[in-house]
């Protein structure tokens, strides 16, 4: 079966728009820059673009050695740059503020933390049961536990 290219009034008239308002400036976390549609096509079954993009790309390389530990200031840095850059996450990001301010929420954070951490058999090998968390702070686990334990 063929590709036949449909052209009617609307995929004319879409060609033509094109030229005005075929460019939209990008500007988030990874672009930067004007995505150009260049070129519209309709098909029996389909519609085609031809997209170019003029900016610039950022990409994040993350180099971990395994052997040193982050600061918390880069791990929140991870945390709060997974959030939209949008309005949408600007007020998510609000929110969160706000709720981490209120009396107690910190702690409620905190025990959440502490249930999603990663835990499995041979997490380490004083434990008895063979079941743990992986961690290698097995003092501060303890502690943390024993705070939550108190409440």
């Amino acid at each position: 079966m063929g590709r036949y290219l449909i052209q009617d009034t609307t995929s004319k008239a879409i060609k033509k728009s094109l030229k005005k308002w075929g460019e939209f400036p990008v500007n988030n976390g990874g672009l930067k820059g004007v995505i150009i549609i260049k070129n519209y096509r309709k098909y029996q079954f389909r519609d085609e673009v031809d997209i170019e993009f003029r900016g610039e790309i950022f990409v994040r390389i993350v180099n971990e050695n395994r052997n040193e530990e982050r600061q918390i200031g880069a791990i929140i840095d991870d945390i709060i740059s997974g959030f939209e850059f949008s309005q949408k996450g600007n007020d998510e990001l609000i929110n969160l503020a706000n709720y981490l301010m209120e009396p107690g929420n910190s702690e409620k954070v905190a025990q959440q933390i502490l249930s999603k951490l990663k835990k499995g058999y041979g997490a380490h090998e004083d434990d008895e049961e063979g079941f743990g968390v992986y961690t290698s702070k097995r003092d501060q686990l303890g502690d943390l536990e024993r705070r939550f334990s108190r409440d």
